[in-house]
């Protein structure tokens, strides 16, 4: 199934548009009347005081019936993100699960809490991930979770 093009770029405009005045992260800047798909985005989540992670958002043709994939392209030590070194791969529920009526904000508002509250009872396969997920459960029993 897909929407009409133009239909498509309106409503990737006022999606970028939203995640932009949320302030929950700096979207590159996009030309959505020429879009071409897959379109990719540029995306920098500020984590509290941490310099920013940046993620690649690459928009099928087919959005919002199919989910769009994302990539880290920074190197971060996180149980369910990977490195840029290592692919990049984001482990999320929310892009496993997807459904037509979420967004690019939804998508960054989870981004955003992987980022301050990471599943380490299921990292990703990865040795980073697995080493994040070790020193993120003993920081926890450290401080009693």
């Amino acid at each position: 199934m897909l929407l009409p093009l133009e239909v498509l770029r309106r409503r990737i405009s006022t999606e970028i548009e939203m995640l932009r005045k949320s302030g929950m992260a700096i979207v590159e800047r996009v030309e959505t009347s020429t879009i071409d798909f897959p379109a990719k985005l540029t995306v920098r989540i500020r984590r509290d005081n941490d310099s920013p992670v940046v993620f690649e958002i690459e928009i099928p043709r087919e959005y919002p019936f199919r989910r769009p994939s994302v990539l880290c392209m920074s190197e971060i030590l996180n149980p369910n993100i990977s490195p840029a070194s290592e692919g990049g791969i984001v482990c999320t529920k929310l892009l496993e699960e997807w459904r037509v009526e979420r967004t690019l904000q939804a998508i960054v508002a989870g981004l955003l809490e992987l980022l301050r509250n990471p599943n380490y009872r299921e990292p990703l396969g990865t040795e980073t991930c697995i080493k994040a997920a070790e020193m993120w459960s003993a920081g926890n029993a450290c401080q009693g979770n």
